[in-house]
């Protein structure tokens, strides 16, 4: 058995649906992340760095003045 169905085996419900949930949010944002860097000519790593130090934290000031 490998070490992803040991950890599955060993999870929680709980744990099982957060995993369920969230790991295809990840490869969608992981995937738009990757095909702006396409289109930019940046990096995976330069637009991963705009968007959660720059844009994520912008949008909450935004929605805090509001």
């Amino acid at each position: 058995m490998n070490s992803i169905e040991t950890y599955w085996n060993k999870s929680t419900i709980v744990e099982k649906i957060v995993m369920i949930l969230v790991i295809p949010i990840f490869a969608i944002v992981a995937g738009l992340e990757q095909f702006i860097a396409k289109l930019t000519g940046a990096t995976y790593s330069e637009v991963n760095i705009v968007v959660y130090y720059m844009l994520i934290p912008l949008s909450w000031m935004i929605m805090a003045a509001i």
